[in-house]
């Protein structure tokens, strides 16, 4: 395996997928490669051979996660991290279902890419997100700052448009691209689409996070963890190729990438920073800054609020969640550097993927509604909307797409989520909830405006000794599927950050990804 992913993407062969003309039931986890060992040490999986590999091997991926650093996702205050919670269970995705899921997934992400791009131009898109207005001022002042900057030179050499390969026509040939949209403005560079589902046709997405996803590096991380242990032989034997997020560097290659794209020198690569506010969690921090040294880069560790920290890097990586406006509603120095463009092409001062004028966008959930709501299916190609229709669930916003009294009749069947929440918090599911308390929240007005969503099911996974829940993790970059994951849980969140376990997900078919440049090493 070539120890180096060069932080680009090359064109899906599957952009052009077919979708079944009806559901055909695939399961998304393939039968015949899908084994675990239950607590009391007997296997689970049809695959005899392969559940001894998995207990010959997973001694030796747990201490390679005690001696590697991966740990758990921010401990709760006053308690010590924890290393991650490796399960001894692997699988694979379905042969015939996994390609067009991989489909689907990378149009979503286009369509929230869409969203993002529309959003300083659409008052009614606008209206309806609800930004926080400090937000909404820093959505507004990127985009005035990339305009001044050159409306064709500046904004080609700033940002390239994460739809590049993909047909962006509608099925009558019109530009999908609508009027007034930004196709060089913020990007959704790095998200990981949250699913729950058993199968093709009830595989929803719940979640974009396309801010500062984390677990992505453990993730790859476990993946070559277990294919270096004793169960290396049953995975050759599954014949599952190393998903890009399996390479040992792919975060700072892209990352290095993502700052020469944007115009910056070899001198400006060898400091970047890693950024988050005090109170802000760390988490993989220590796995970024390892992949950065293996490429010859000074990670430095700063607070967005430090204005000398700031104007002395050029590239960084920042961690942060916009839940609340918070620290970033301060980072004037941060937010200044980002937006000020100078040369011919311009180029940002800070580059830092992940902009904050997308986070703010793209994270809040009413996204979801937005893409569900039949009265915003105008933003969207008709050859998008299919994929639309498969993923998300039935979403809207309360009190602008469904009322209280219609929440409270259908108490059963929905979910009731704040816009910016984190790690399964502001959640309110209908049906563990009692039916007058479910009554007073939605008729609150402090909830106005929240997402109202059909409940989805997390796959259920039957054995008497365990019963638990597996969901299904997909990180994207720049708009190409780059790997699988999956928790698992005896309740209905699966988070690690609530207690949930990590098993490995593998693809069963090989993800794009380029040629190495010339002269960069390989295995």
């Amino acid at each position: 395996m070539s120890t180096e992913y060069d932080g680009t993407t090359a064109p899906s062969p599957h952009a052009g997928a077919v979708e079944p003309a009806a559901d055909p039931g695939w399961p998304l986890v393939d039968p015949d490669r899908d084994v675990r060992l239950l607590p009391d040490g007997t296997g689970h999986g049809r695959d005899a051979a392969a559940v001894r590999a998995v207990r010959a091997g997973f001694e030796e991926v747990r201490a390679r996660v005690v001696a590697e650093g991966v740990w758990k996702a921010e401990p709760a205050p006053g308690r010590v991290r924890e290393p991650l919670h490796a399960l001894p269970a692997l699988a694979a995705l379905h042969p015939l279902a996994e390609p067009v899921l991989r489909y689907r997934v990378e149009t979503l992400v286009s369509c929230l890419q869409t969203l993002v791009r529309r959003y300083p131009y659409d008052a009614e898109l606008r209206d309806f997100l609800g930004v926080p207005a400090a937000m909404d001022a820093v959505v507004h002042a990127y985009r005035e700052a990339a305009a001044s900057a050159g409306k064709a030179e500046g904004a080609a050499a700033h940002r390239e448009t994460t739809a590049a390969g993909r047909e962006n026509t509608t099925a009558d040939g019109e530009n999908a691209a609508a009027d007034g949209e930004d196709a060089a403005g913020p990007a959704v560079d790095l998200c990981r689409l949250d699913l729950l589902g058993s199968t093709l046709g009830t595989v929803r997405v719940l979640e974009f996070n396309p801010s500062c996803p984390g677990g992505l590096l453990s993730a790859g991380m476990l993946g070559r963890f277990w294919r270096e242990s004793a169960a290396a032989p049953a995975l050759e034997h599954w014949q599952v190729p190393p998903a890009p997020i399996e390479y040992p560097a792919w975060f700072a290659d892209w990352l290095l990438a993502h700052g020469r794209r944007h115009g910056l020198e070899p001198s400006h690569l060898r400091k970047v920073g890693l950024f988050r506010p005090p109170e802000g969690t760390s988490f993989e921090f220590g796995l970024m800054a390892a992949q950065l040294r293996a490429r010859g880069s000074e990670p430095v560790e700063a607070d967005p609020a430090d204005a000398a920290a700031v104007t002395a890097l050029r590239l960084g990586y920042l961690k942060h969640l916009p839940v609340e406006g918070g620290p970033a509603d301060t980072w004037h120095t941060f937010h200044a550097q980002l937006r000020r463009f100078a040369g011919r092409p311009p180029v940002p001062a800070l580059v830092v993927p992940n902009l904050p004028a997308e986070r703010w966008v793209a994270e809040n959930k009413l996204c979801l509604a937005v893409l569900s709501d039949p009265r915003f299916r105008r933003l969207f190609p008709a050859a998008w909307r299919w994929s639309l229709d498969a993923l998300v669930p039935w979403s809207r916003k309360l009190g602008d797409g469904i009322t209280p009294a219609e929440a409270v009749a259908e108490r059963a069947r929905l979910v009731l989520k704040a816009p910016y929440s984190c790690r399964g918090r502001a959640v309110v599911i209908g049906a563990d909830t009692p039916a007058d308390e479910w009554e007073r929240t939605v008729r609150s007005l402090g909830h106005r405006g929240w997402l109202v969503q059909e409940q989805v099911s997390a796959e259920r996974l039957t054995s008497d000794e365990e019963p638990c829940h597996r969901d299904l993790v997909v990180p994207v970059l720049e708009g190409r599927v780059i790997g699988y994951g999956s928790r698992m849980s005896q309740g209905h969140l699966l988070n690690t950050a609530r207690g949930g376990g990590t098993p490995v997900l593998y693809p069963p078919h090989p993800l794009p990804f380029p040629a190495h440049d010339e002269g960069r090493g390989s295995a």
